[in-house]
């Protein structure tokens, strides 16, 4: 999580049986001040026990990262990158292990990222209608990554393409009919808006001179 939802309600999930990890404000209720207020140079790292199975983690990279977790210890891994201070151009860091396993936090930047390209959602004032187009736009990023992970032929479809597709077959699987089923519905034709070629066109005049604003022709 990020460090909007970060808090001790990490325990309260630990004993429902999940395990929770992310970065934490440091004037968060209940944080240890040794871990809070300590100054590191960088590449140090200290840690506290806020409760049993929770730890606090400082770490001091760039800048400085705080973090809450019930399922990471103090451990540490090995990281290269590349660097222009030291010959060869790539170095070895300690990275605490509880950071290195929140990296995958990405996947959700990258899906909101992926969502924003060509969301449809807008205000309304019935609150469900955004979040169960936030939940539908939520699922068609879901749908396209699996298909990315799934087509191996080098044939695939970029993310708009992937959109227009999707649209044409829930089209396709539509009902075009209001009312009650019928046993010919499948028979019936696509209804005109779909079909017909939908460009505006200049309109006569009034009376008083002005332009007329017929009803269309093919939503009517």
């Amino acid at each position: 999580m990020d460090n909007y939802y970060t808090s001790r309600t990490f325990l309260p999930l630990q004993q429902l049986g999940f395990g929770a990890c992310g970065t934490v404000r440091v004037n968060r209720h209940g944080m240890p001040k040794e871990v809070t207020a300590a100054k590191l140079k960088k590449g140090e790292m200290t840690t506290s026990e806020v409760k049993k199975g929770m730890l606090a983690l400082k770490w001091q990279d760039k800048r400085a990262v705080v973090m809450l977790s019930t399922i990471h210890d103090d451990s540490r891994v090995t990281k290269c990158r590349r660097t222009r201070l030291v010959a060869g151009g790539i170095e070895e860091v300690q990275k605490p292990t509880m950071i290195e396993k929140y990296m995958y936090m990405g996947g959700v930047d990258k899906g909101d990222q992926l969502m924003s390209y060509y969301g449809f959602s807008h205000r309304t004032v019935k609150w469900w209608r955004r979040a169960f187009f936030h939940l539908f736009e939520n699922a068609i990023v879901n749908s396209y990554i699996l298909y990315r992970l799934s087509v191996q032929d080098g044939r695939k479809m970029d993310h708009k393409q992937f959109r227009i597709e999707l649209a044409k077959q829930l089209l396709a699987n539509a009902d075009h009919q209001i009312g009650p089923p019928s046993r010919h519905l499948n028979a019936l034709p696509p209804p005109a808006r779909l079909t017909e070629r939908h460009l505006p066109e200049k309109g006569q005049t009034c009376a008083s001179g002005r332009p007329s604003q017929p009803v269309c022709g093919v939503l009517q």
